[in-house]
């Protein structure tokens, strides 16, 4: 999937704090600033390199009515970082969703009153 398709889909901005987490260290990665069905846009503290993979979970608050967290793995395709405040904001496409969970953020995202990015 090259990142012209990915961008074609609909990324839902949030106003409730969707926390990921880094299964392998089991650390707080950062929060999601907006999702797609195909990938993430991440607000962190954390250092994150060029181009890596990660196998992420996705903490949903109850609000979001997306039920149960989800395992997704994703690669980095960029990042940046301010100078203001030192949160780097990267974007990351997932190379490993389930068909489910796929459809379930693909609802979430066309829901009636979503603010899109």
């Amino acid at each position: 999937m090259n990142t012209e398709n990915i961008r074609r889909h609909p990324r839902r901005k949030t106003e409730h704090a969707i926390q990921v987490e880094d299964t392998l260290t089991q650390n707080l990665l950062g929060t999601i600033s907006d999702l797609s069905e195909t990938g993430m846009m991440l607000v962190t503290r954390s250092h994150i390199d060029a181009d890596s993979l990660y196998q992420c979970l996705l903490h949903f608050p109850p609000a979001l009515r997306l039920g149960e967290p989800m395992t997704v793995g994703c690669q980095e395709l960029w990042s940046e970082t301010s100078a203001l405040d030192g949160l780097t904001v990267v974007g990351f496409r997932f190379i490993d969703i389930s068909r489910d969970d796929r459809q379930r953020l693909k609802q979430w995202v066309l829901e009636p009153g979503s603010r899109y990015a």
